[in-house]
C-alpha cells in the first residue's frame, strides 16, 4: 500500500462535521473503491472512518486496511460467524 500523507476520516471528524459537499465527495470516492474491490471478488469487512485515509495533497479519500478482507470465492469454512478459530 502506498504512503498517504494526511489523516484518517475519524481524526478529521473529531474536529466537527464535514461540509456536505466534501462529505459527499468522500462517500463517492470510498464507494468507488469498494466497487472496484467487489469487481475483484474482495469484501473489505472493516469499513469505518478509521480505515478511510484523507490524502492532504489532493483531498482524496482512500480506503485502507484490508486486513479482514475476504475473497468471495474463498473456502467458506475459513470464517464463519459463531465459530471460534483453532
Amino acid at each position: 500500500m502506498q504512503f498517504v500523507a494526511g489523516k484518517s476520516l475519524r481524526a478529521e471528524l473529531a474536529t466537527g462535521p464535514l461540509e456536505p459537499a466534501r462529505a459527499a465527495r468522500y462517500v463517492e470516492q470510498v464507494a468507488s473503491a469498494v466497487a472496484v474491490a467487489h469487481t475483484q471478488q474482495i469484501l473489505h469487512r472493516d469499513l469505518k472512518p478509521h480505515n478511510i485515509l484523507l490524502d492532504d495533497s489532493g483531498d482524496r479519500a482512500m480506503l485502507a486496511d484490508f486486513g479482514l478482507a475476504k475473497w468471495v470465492d474463498a473456502d467458506q469454512e475459513l470464517t464463519r460467524m459463531g465459530h471460534l478459530g483453532t
